[in-house]
């Protein structure tokens, strides 16, 4: 197991060299002069200044002693200085990285534990009425869009009902990431209450569980310890895929909550053209969706013990 792990992290390393090299390529592949358009936002936009700020950034150096130094900052978490504000982007990130990650973390909860029974439900009892009601819930919630579920959330829970707040307030409790997280995780749970569904019917059919069912082992116990393990892996797939993206900013539904996470944060940086930011909020999203996909080759290995020893 230990091999594996490592292999896996190994693995990882050229793409997370890659993504460095193109997270930095962001400033040379702008049109036109990157300082000149992030200085656009302020009142120093004179050719003075905008030498002077080339100068503070490095810009008029060779592109590999350019590289050098973002590299140096990205292993050091140092990621620059914002213009708008004049932080160092890395305490920033820093600030609204756990807001995101505490939503991340309850949307995927959430998509996993509602979609998984309703796929289950569905295969067990296929082509019955639950199996009809279990798709048309998991239809309409992939149908549905995270604003509009989020607004609705709003209008029935917050305004009319008044049992859960629209933001956090100062110690609130946990009460105010029940809504933001239901509109991150609806859609979600659609996919993968279908795609279990799916794998589960597959599975159901392989020789050994139907050896399993031969032996007189009961409906309950075939599917949950012979067959939902296997049908599980691409599930697991699906759901690490969503973590990271999630994890990466999810901008629309920190919008109608407003909520501050790096998704909102990316935005505002694009719109006030502060390009260092930009860069750390890019860089921190694709480094979240590598490290998910890392741990879900490894939660692999858990759930089919062939993949760890390489039979598969």
């Amino acid at each position: 197991m230990a091999v594996y792990i490592v292999r896996r992290f190994l693995y990882a390393i050229p793409v997370l060299f890659g993504v460095s090299i193109l997270v930095f390529s962001m400033l040379l592949l702008i049109p036109g002069d990157p300082v000149s358009l992030m200085l656009s936002e302020t009142s120093a936009t004179s050719k003075a200044a905008v030498e002077a700020k080339r100068d503070q950034l490095g810009l008029n150096d060779p592109i590999y002693d350019q590289y050098g130094r973002f590299l140096k900052s990205v292993v050091t978490l140092r990621l620059g200085t914002s213009i708008q504000t004049n932080r160092s982007v890395g305490s920033m990130i820093r600030d609204v990285f756990p807001k995101t990650l505490e939503l991340t973390v309850a949307a995927t909860l959430l998509t996993f534990l509602i979609g998984v029974p309703l796929g289950v439900i569905a295969a067990v009892k296929q082509h019955s009425l639950l199996d009809t009601a279990s798709m048309i819930l998991a239809n309409v919630g992939v149908s549905m869009p995270i604003f509009w579920l989020g607004l609705i959330l709003i209008y029935i829970f917050s305004i009319k009902l008044g049992w859960l707040p629209v933001t956090a307030q100062k110690g609130a409790d946990l009460k105010h990431l029940v809504m933001p997280a239901v509109s991150l995780a609806l859609g979600g749970a659609g996919i993968v209450a279908r795609l279990t569904r799916s794998s589960l019917l597959e599975v159901l059919n392989l020789e050994y569980v139907v050896t399993a069912r031969a032996k007189g082992l009961s409906a309950r116990v075939v599917v949950t310890r012979h067959a939902l393990r296997n049908a599980l892996i691409p599930v697991v797939t699906i759901v690490g895929l969503q973590f990271g993206s999630l994890l990466g900013g999810a901008v629309i539904v920190e919008a109608v909550f407003a909520r501050q996470g790096i998704g909102a944060m990316a935005v505002n940086a694009i719109q006030k053209k502060d390009f260092p930011l930009v860069q750390g909020t890019v860089l921190v999203a694709a480094f979240a969706y590598v490290i998910a996909n890392i741990l879900v080759d490894i939660s692999y290995a858990f759930i089919d013990p062939r993949i760890k020893y390489g039979e598969r």
